[in-house]
């Protein structure tokens, strides 16, 4: 499922089930988040994974899908 850029830090699925975000931490460390949106609940994410770049969130991203995940 293809990716929309929304802002530098967030990207979305065309379906909108799927969202990658960065997360800042406590001390300046961030991270990747891919998140599934939960459609029988109003914005409710669950995180189902993390990377530490945006190419490895991404290539997680798509191997989830191409899985079903």
């Amino acid at each position: 499922m293809k990716l929309v850029q929304i802002n530098r830090s967030k990207f979305v699925s065309m379906n909108q089930k799927y969202v990658i975000e960065y997360v800042i931490y406590r001390g300046g460390l961030g991270e990747w988040i891919i998140s599934h949106q939960d459609v029988s609940v109003a914005y409710s994410k669950n995180a189902i994974g993390s990377a530490s770049t945006l190419e490895g969130a991404r290539s997680l991203y798509f191997s989830m899908v191409k899985v079903g995940a």
